[in-house]
């Protein structure tokens, strides 16, 4: 199978062109850093220029689109929703219109932050509420792909753990870098989801790829979550006991008491049991998930 993944130098992005290369020809994009993406041939776009994104498409022909590159964290975009919109939008609009021309099917990697959080855990049925210029970007973007490509899934992320592939420093990095160094680490006490270990995400996103002919799925949206609701304080105590931490660290903090750019919910907790099913796939549990990240910590 021939796949365009847009967004393969990311954070999920590496994971999952090295999931997907191992057995299909990938094409991943990148717009600022060129970094390695194992499994993947690397083309620049920015999907802000209108005039890049069909001729590429063109060029790659694949038979699946995997549409992972956005704009987001939610503080820049509430800071500049104009290039928010420009990007994770008008920027999804295009792509999604190329798929559509070259009759390509599409999976559009959406967020839990759709959800306002007061009715969790929420399923596929459950109408969106967004609470800020990320999320409503992201259900903007979600009818539009719905709208344009006759073959399209979009699939809704819990917040996914892991190292970092390469370049900046991600959560557990940090996290590990500071209690290993004797460092207190303030996390939220208040804000829940449903996390998921990276390489899982990478493992159902593709196997939902792989997938063919997709079942009939009302809305064509699938959640992607993690077996367990957690703070990222409860994270951070599983995190410590697993790799033999101090949890005296760690404090509590409410995110009412720092002032965001963007809200969140306070529990966004995807129910992804509609998933596991179709894929005969479980996500690990976050100790689960976290042993075995110590078993592939890097050296630096």
């Amino acid at each position: 199978m021939r796949i365009l993944l847009t967004g393969a130098s990311g954070y999920l992005g590496r994971y999952l062109a090295a999931r997907l290369g191992k057995v299909h020809d990938v094409v991943g994009t990148y717009r600022y850093e060129s970094a390695p993406a194992p499994g993947c041939v690397l083309r620049q776009l920015n999907l802000t220029e209108k005039d890049a994104v069909a001729p590429l498409v063109r060029e790659a022909a694949p038979d699946i689109i995997i549409h992972a590159a956005a704009m987001s964290h939610p503080d820049p975009c509430e800071g500049d929703p104009e290039a928010a919109q420009q990007v994770n939008v008008e920027g999804t609009e295009l792509l999604a219109r190329a798929a559509a021309e070259r009759g390509a099917r599409m999976i559009f990697i959406s967020t839990d932050l759709v959800f306002d959080g007061k009715k969790p855990p929420y399923r596929e049925c459950d109408p969106p509420s967004p609470l800020c210029v990320y999320s409503r970007g992201k259900v903007e973007a979600e009818r539009l792909v719905r709208e344009l490509v006759p073959e399209s899934l979009t699939l809704r992320l819990s917040w996914s753990y892991g190292w970092k592939p390469v370049g900046r420093l991600m959560f557990c990095d940090v996290l590990y870098r500071n209690l290993s160094a004797g460092k207190g680490m303030r996390l939220f006490s208040d804000q829940v989801r449903t996390m998921l270990y990276l390489e899982d995400t990478a493992e159902m996103i593709a196997r939902v790829a792989e997938m063919k002919p997709w079942p009939e799925i009302e809305g064509r949206v699938l959640h992607l979550a993690g077996p367990e609701r957690l703070s990222r304080l409860q994270f951070g105590e599983i995190f410590c006991e697993v790799f033999g931490l101090d949890r005296k660290l760690l404090d509590a903090i409410r995110s009412d008491r720092l002032k965001l750019a963007a809200m969140r919910p306070r529990d966004c907790s995807l129910d992804g049991s509609l998933l596991h099913g179709l894929i005969g796939f479980k996500p690990r549990t976050v100790a689960e998930g976290l042993r075995a990240m110590k078993k592939d910590r890097p050296s630096a």
